[in-house]
């Protein structure tokens, strides 16, 4: 092993979780991602950022080779002019990534340029509004509230046809009421363990929760990539929203 280098599982399992291996050294993150193996069926992606930026592009390919994960999330955020954004989309798809990430405050073209990047190689994501900004903050950012803001770039989202947003638990239940959004796949960080703090978040709610306001699947980070006993965080997830995806 390097040193740094999707369909539904079996037992009803449903590859609804993304792992965030933020913070993880290589062997770190192929060491907890091992201990999950029993619960794979539930893992949609493994998500990384400061990975790719630490081993390279290769890292998705290492990921895949090393533990039994079948997506690999190059959660990169991009947001330039939309020749760039098409450039650098267009680089990630020689690597092993299934997933890249864009900004959608980043505008149309740009969204149509990185979708010209990926050619149907790779799925886009649109972020919406970061999860660690506040509704003050978002506020003054932007001069409107969070939602409408979210909901917005919900739309460019679904007016380029991108493959899914990433939006805050707080959005789901507006976002998913609304017909010209149907369709529109939406993941969502910032969901904690009822009494988990919150860390750097800001816009949060529980797992449960979430798939109960209709997301696609969830991002799980220092939960996971934190605990002492990484295979009973996730199995204390998945037995808190098998009740509600099944």
């Amino acid at each position: 092993m390097n040193g740094c280098v999707n369909s539904e599982g079996e037992a009803g399992m449903k590859p609804l979780i993304i792992l965030a291996l933020d913070g993880l050294g290589y062997n770190q993150a192929v060491e907890k991602m091992k201990q999950l193996e029993e619960l794979m069926g539930w893992i949609k992606a493994a998500k990384i950022h400061d990975l790719w930026d630490e081993c390279g592009p290769s890292v998705a390919q290492m990921l895949k080779d090393d533990t039994a994960v079948a997506q690999v999330m190059a959660d990169l955020k991009i947001e330039d002019i939309p020749v760039t954004a098409k450039k650098r989309v267009m680089a990630v798809c020689k690597s092993a990534a299934d997933i890249v990430t864009v900004h959608i405050a980043g505008g149309i073209d740009m969204l149509y340029g990185a979708l010209d990047g990926a050619d149907g190689k790779i799925e886009v994501w649109g972020i919406t509004a970061l999860t660690s900004l506040g509704e003050e903050e978002v506020h003054l950012t932007t001069g409107q509230p969070s939602k409408a803001v979210v909901l917005q770039r919900a739309r460019n989202a679904k007016l380029v046809e991108l493959n899914g947003i990433v939006c805050s638990p707080q959005e789901l239940a507006m976002l998913s009421k609304r017909r010209e959004l149907q369709g529109l796949p939406f993941y969502t960080p910032g969901v904690r363990s009822a009494g988990v703090k919150q860390d750097d978040q800001a816009r949060v709610d529980t797992h449960e929760n979430a798939f109960k306001n209709g997301a696609s699947g969830i991002v799980v980070g220092r939960e996971f990539s934190e605990a002492a006993d990484p295979k009973a965080a996730i199995a204390n997830i998945v037995a808190q929203i098998s009740a509600v995806t099944n």
